[in-house]
């Protein structure tokens, strides 16, 4: 804040005073001048007087101003960012859907004195529950998740794509130290498919999860990536941007089983770039999209780099969905990509510690959850013999 002084009004009145008084001086040392008494005298002294008046006014004002902008400099400084709005001195009132904490700020002395208002980027409440602290239960549970019932399964495949540097390695090396219980170095990948880097999620004995992972670097035919989805290439064939595999190759598989085919496409996306990514980049990966909903492959968002994206999150990954900032890019992702907001998910990958972090671990494993659960819902109505779907279409059928 800044409230201007009121000393260089003081100097000027005081000039005047002096100045006055100087010719008052001068006249009483004149014999003329006191031979001839005139009425300046007394005008003299009468705007001596108001001037002395209202520099005593000003002073006053001033004084007045000073104390009432310090008061308020200790009142907001003594509440935290994330006080109750009605707590605060001056609070701007609440308006349904938006940032609640704001705090008026008096700028300038006197009547025409400006005021700003400084909206905070926090939300009063959180739009999304997560059960802090809660991370090594939450591993257990996933750790059963990753075990399909079904014997012709043998694990669980899901398809990561995404724009370069989107931090699709980062998201998948974070699982996985989530599982081994400590920081992993990056993932050990399967070369046998060159376009797609196959990651095994794993804990201390058996492996839990494959998640196929496409390489940014390597063009792959559209219709190749259909193929992918469905199962139909086997690992080791060398993909070639101009041409499809062909239903002639050793490679292609015309009868895939249900273990062989995708069971979730995940698009990972960077919160703190979701804005300045091209429009192709967007087009690319909705193709994909489009195709896996065509086979009714069940598909989430991932939003990366979210402590990037809010300064409020990179203080404290607890505020995440109290953040402004983030639902803006979560929606931002939901109108460019397409997919609801329910299917978006914001993370924070491991990327510089040494250490693991358990608010981190529930974030990422919030992420997990829905991907595993639609996963092991698209095994189960896909898998051989009679389900729900199947028992539909033969009852109606009838």
């Amino acid at each position: 804040m800044y409230v201007e002084s009121c000393k260089p009004h003081h100097v000027l009145f005081t000039c005047i005073i002096q100045h006055k008084q100087i010719e008052m001086q001068n006249q009483s040392s004149d014999p003329d001048s006191q031979s001839e008494p005139s009425s300046s005298h007394k005008v003299t002294a009468e705007e001596s007087d108001i001037l002395i008046e209202k520099e005593d006014e000003e002073e006053e004002d001033a004084k007045n101003q000073e104390a009432s902008e310090a008061d308020m400099r200790d009142v907001a400084e003594s509440k935290p960012l994330d006080s109750d709005p009605d707590d605060l001195p001056s609070a701007v009132p609440a308006q349904p859907g938006t940032p609640v904490l704001a705090i008026k700020e008096v700028v300038g002395p006197g009547p025409g004195r400006q005021t700003m208002t400084k909206t905070l980027t926090l939300m009063e409440k959180p739009w999304r529950d997560i059960h802090w602290g809660q991370d090594r239960l939450m591993t257990k549970r996933m750790e059963k998740k990753m075990i399909e019932k079904n014997p012709d399964v043998e694990h669980l495949r899901i398809l990561v794509h995404g724009p370069v540097g989107a931090g699709k390695s980062s998201f998948i090396n974070s699982i996985n130290s989530i599982f081994q219980r400590r920081m992993t170095q990056a993932l050990k990948t399967d070369h046998s498919f060159p376009e797609f880097k196959i990651h095994k999620i794993r804990d201390d004995t058996t492996t839990k999860c494959l998640l196929l992972e496409k390489r940014d670097s390597e063009e792959v035919h559209p219709e190749d990536i259909i193929k992918v989805l469905r199962g139909q290439i086997k690992f080791g064939y060398k993909f070639n941007p101009t041409s499809s595999c062909s239903d002639t190759d050793p490679n292609f598989v015309s009868n895939p089983t249900l273990s062989n085919t995708i069971h979730c496409l995940v698009s990972v996306v960077p919160a703190d770039r979701v804005t300045l990514m091209e429009d192709d980049d967007f087009e690319k990966m909705k193709l994909i999209r489009q195709q896996a909903s065509e086979m009714g492959i069940p598909q989430l968002i991932i939003l990366t780099k979210v402590d990037l994206a809010c300064p409020e999150v990179q203080k404290n990954i607890k505020k995440i969905y109290r953040s402004k900032k983030i639902k803006e890019k979560m929606q931002e992702c939901s109108n460019r990509l397409g997919g609801h907001m329910t299917d978006i998910f914001p993370v924070r990958n491991y990327h510089e510690e040494i250490d693991m972090n358990p608010d981190v671990n529930m974030l990422l494993l919030s992420a997990l959850k829905p991907i595993l659960n639609h996963a092991n819902d698209y095994v189960e109505d896909n898998k051989p013999g009679w389900s729900v779907f199947s028992f539909l279409s033969w009852f109606f059928g009838q």
